[in-house]
């Protein structure tokens, strides 16, 4: 039922509905003028008030309280896509999202895409169906048609980097600069033939992964630094990607001895890898990655790592995304600066292992 449909009541009995419209036209006014005034929102002529306010009364109006008690029950709902809750970094926005959520009065509908984009496609299709508060992305798993429809009909903010023509938010770190950082502090530790594990994936178009590879050339070229094809490996988002990308690299008749990867999941598919072919590590290669934000269950070790900032990240999102619905801010991308932090699986290059208490 739409905000036009009202009731007539009267002892006991409902008759025919009457509309907004119809009180508009019987009083030569407007639909809005009239629904304004009747929601007690606006300023108008006090005869203007008196007029509708007495035909209102004339017809028992009595608006549809219940369809605008729904309507603004999922006004304040915000929905949220990650790939997957398994990875830790993903549990962590998770959490930190539905507390901000939580605080600011919201509730949280989530939907964990498992990378498929069909699944990320159907929840956008519900979401923008339900007319809910907004959406934030944490997930690559949105296609270029999809950006395009979330522009035309939902507040969204997202937690990765988008290119100038997406015109919605974004909140995320300066990703190019943080790749180009990582592959310099493996260049300090005197390693000159690095691979990059880049998380690019086939007919999806991700531009946190293009940045990271980005800076990852940009650093090897400004240190003057062959960067061989077989040295730059699209591995994907996950764990077994990272792992098959770094079988590749064992088969190589020239080894690296360092790798940067996209994200912690690829570094520790890596890591398994090189580990179960007989490579120790940081021995025999440094590892090097984004998003480590706890130590790994599986390896036992935190590594080397790119930091992002997720509670100022996702305070920031929630709080946009709201600012942005009020109609108290245009959509705007936000930067924060990241932090670097040495874990166990960097060294110096030809350097022995240090004993790990």
């Amino acid at each position: 039922m739409t905000e036009k449909n009202v009731c007539l009541r009267g002892r006991g009995d409902f008759r025919v509905a009457a509309t907004l419209k119809k009180l508009a036209n019987e009083l030569d006014l407007s639909v809005s003028t009239v629904s304004r005034i009747l929601n007690g929102k606006g300023r108008f002529p006090e005869e203007t008030r008196r007029r509708v306010l007495t035909a209102a009364k004339k017809l028992d109006y009595a608006p549809n309280l219940y369809a605008r008690s729904l309507r603004e029950q999922s006004y304040r709902v915000i929905g949220l896509i990650v790939p997957n809750v398994t990875n830790p970094y993903y549990s962590s926005i998770l959490e930190k999202i539905e507390e901000e959520c939580r605080q600011a009065g919201y509730t949280l509908l989530i939907n964990v895409s498992n990378y498929i984009e069909s699944r990320a496609k159907d929840y956008v299709d519900y979401l923008m169906a339900s007319r809910v508060g907004g959406m934030i992305l944490a997930s690559h798993d949105v296609d270029e048609e999809i950006l395009h429809v979330l522009e035309r009909g939902l507040h969204v903010v997202s937690l990765n980097e988008h290119r100038p023509d997406v015109h919605f938010s974004w909140v995320s770190i300066d990703n190019r600069r943080a790749m180009f950082d990582l592959t310099q502090y493996m260049i300090n530790l005197r390693h000159s033939n690095i691979a990059c594990l880049y998380g690019d994936r086939e007919n999806m178009d991700d531009i946190t992964a293009e940045m990271r590879k980005t800076g990852y050339l940009e650093c090897m070229k400004q240190n003057g630094l062959e960067v061989r094809e077989d040295m730059l490996i699209r591995a994907g988002l996950t764990y077994t990607a990272g792992k098959e990308a770094a079988g590749r690299l064992i088969c190589r008749p020239q080894m690296p001895t360092a790798i940067v990867c996209h994200n912690n999941e690829v570094a520790a598919g890596a890591y398994d890898a090189f580990t179960e072919a007989g490579f120790e590590i940081p021995r025999d290669l440094s590892i090097g990655c984004f998003d480590s934000i706890i130590p790994t269950q599986v390896i036992g070790r935190r590594f080397t790592a790119i930091i992002q900032p997720l509670d100022a990240i996702c305070h920031e999102a929630v709080q946009l995304l709201i600012r942005e619905k009020t109609g108290e801010e245009k959509p705007k991308r936000v930067r924060f600066p990241y932090e670097f932090v040495k874990g166990e699986t960097t060294q110096r290059c030809g350097e022995p292992t240090r004993s790990v208490p």
